[in-house]
């Protein structure tokens, strides 16, 4: 019998302006989906922590600040057929590194995978175009007016 467990995903969301830093994924169509960096929370790590630690080593940046904004769930099944269930934490956050905010795109490594980051409006972003991105752009919406200070 396959091991069945929820998933904990830290993911932390920079702010330009209007727009917010998400990965781009396209799928074997041509539709792009996005996500947010992040990733796993480690047994004994605190949420908060492993967004940082998370946005180290993906995005390259120390995180100076960090507030929670939101979760969503998703209910889906792997590549593979499995089913996939995660609960996602979603965190603003900033660093001091103000290059990340000059690029218009931000290599991401996921895992030893590359990936590419860009700036887009949150109401740009499909809700419903992967599992994984269907509740983010309910969470991205509630994110208070005012963005965290770097």
């Amino acid at each position: 019998m396959t091991q069945q467990y929820v998933r904990v995903r830290a993911c932390g969301v920079f702010r330009r302006g209007t727009e917010v830093l998400l990965i781009r994924q396209y799928n074997d169509v041509g539709v792009a989906r996005y996500m947010t960096p992040g990733g796993g929370v480690d047994y004994g790590e605190r949420v908060e922590d492993a967004v940082r630690r998370e946005m180290r080593e993906e995005v390259g940046v120390q995180v100076s600040d960090a507030r929670y904004i939101g979760m969503f769930e998703t209910l889906g099944r792997t590549p593979e057929g499995h089913l996939a269930h995660g609960i996602s934490l979603v965190y603003e956050v900033v660093t001091q590194d103000e290059a990340i905010y000059l690029r218009d795109t931000v290599a991401v490594d996921d895992n030893w995978l590359p990936f590419t980051a860009v700036w887009i409006h949150p109401a740009d972003v499909p809700g419903g175009t992967s599992d994984v991105a269907g509740g983010l752009p309910r969470v991205l919406a509630s994110m208070p007016d005012e963005p965290l200070g770097k």
